[in-house]
């Protein structure tokens, strides 16, 4: 076993030079995340809630899917990121103004889903949000989620901290999740 207190830097050190960014995660509901939307989306009519700086929405059906099951079975399915800070009414864009710069591709499919634009498939069938019993349809609708609040007062400074976030992780391949599968106990 590793010893954390034995390795310690000198006090003398002067450090890194890097800002920190204050951030509060809470735990909410995709329905109070989807409250946040809307108000942002009546305050700023021609507003963006999704900076100009992530990509477009990416994910396949399957990868919609197997978020909704995901939820469906109870799994947690990753923070939220939100940026509080302002809006240029010049450029009628959100700049910082609850900006929802990482979840993106997670907020659209369950709304999606939710909406009824996509169904998921169960053991080769597929089912619509109106195929749901009302319990599952509030499950997901009430679906606990953490929001992490950042303040970050520079947009660089936020595209930086977006880089950050993102940059990191690699994804799995089809052979390490096929490992994973032939573990399974028969």
């Amino acid at each position: 076993m590793s010893n954390l207190y034995k390795f310690k830097p000198n006090r003398e050190n002067k450090g890194l030079d890097i800002k920190m960014v204050r951030c509060d995660t809470y735990s909410s509901s995709f329905e109070s995340l989807y409250n946040t939307y809307t108000t942002y989306c009546e305050e700023h009519p021609n507003g963006s809630w999704f900076p100009e700086f992530q990509r477009g929405l990416v994910w396949t059906q399957e990868q919609k899917e197997q978020l909704i099951l995901s939820m469906l079975n109870g799994l947690p399915i990753g923070a939220f990121y939100l940026n509080d800070w302002w809006f240029d009414e010049e450029e009628k864009r959100a700049k910082m103004d609850h900006v929802l710069f990482d979840g993106q591709q997670r907020f659209t499919a369950i709304l999606e889903f939710l909406t009824g634009e996509f169904p998921i498939t169960v053991e080769g069938r597929e089912f619509y949000v109106t195929d749901l019993s009302f319990q599952e349809w509030l499950n997901i609708k009430r679906y606990p989620i953490s929001i992490v609040h950042s303040y970050i007062e520079d947009w660089n400074d936020l595209i930086d901290y977006y880089v950050l976030i993102n940059k990191g992780g690699t994804a799995h391949t089809l052979e390490e999740f096929q490992k994973a599968l032939d573990c399974k106990e028969k």
